[in-house]
């Protein structure tokens, strides 16, 4: 008996108007009163398997120079998007995400900056145990310098810290079809949330 490709969930159809390449800039805060580090490189996304599967290929060349991947697909037993991410930065192996649509206004700062924006989707990751260089930085790592629980000051030279991370947040905001902003929350003392990376989209022609 043949056996049937699942149909695509609207869940992943609207993923895929991301498919494309893209100019991403990134702005990365070490601690909440922390200036930003500021990289910038390319991001290649295509749609495979039928449509149930997006991957994203980033290959950052200026400033803090790192290249990654992203394998997205949908759960159907849970009824979630489901992430996983691989870089030549950091070294805890796959960071594993869950997503959910969260669909309305983008609130904050960002919704004031731009009207009309929409909030798309919602991840979130678990906390992990890194290991991370000395001036380095990892999206839901608290540096020394902000509260968080260092485990370890093993390998990595001087000054390299095993560091677990705080619960992650990630919010996808659409401006328009070729204009996207990530935010990426982290915690930092008492719980409370603050904006640890913010990566810009714009559509290379």
């Amino acid at each position: 008996m043949e056996r049937k490709t699942p149909d695509v969930p609207q869940e992943l159809q609207r993923l895929h108007e991301f498919e494309g390449h893209w100019d991403v800039s990134q702005k990365v805060w070490e601690g909440p009163n922390a200036k930003p580090l500021a990289s910038s490189g390319k991001c290649d996304c295509r749609v495979i398997l039928d449509g149930l599967g997006v991957t994203l290929a980033y290959d950052f060349e200026k400033g803090n120079r790192m290249k990654g991947f992203a394998l997205i697909t949908h759960n159907a037993p849970s009824n979630q998007l489901e992430l996983a991410w691989a870089d030549t930065f950091t070294t805890g192996g796959v960071t594993m995400m869950t997503g959910r649509e969260d669909r309305g206004p983008s609130r904050g700062e960002l919704g004031r900056k731009h009207a009309g924006a929409t909030q798309e989707r919602v991840w979130s990751a678990a906390p992990v145990v890194e290991r991370f260089a000395s001036g380095q930085y990892a999206a839901g790592c608290v540096p020394p310098d902000a509260a968080g629980p260092l485990i370890a000051g093993l390998g990595g030279g001087p000054g390299a810290l095993e560091r677990q991370s705080f619960p992650l947040r990630l919010v996808e905001n659409r401006i328009s079809k070729d204009h996207w902003v990530l935010e990426f929350f982290g915690q930092a003392a008492g719980g409370r949330e603050y904006l640890v990376q913010e990566n810009t989209y714009t559509r290379a022609r």
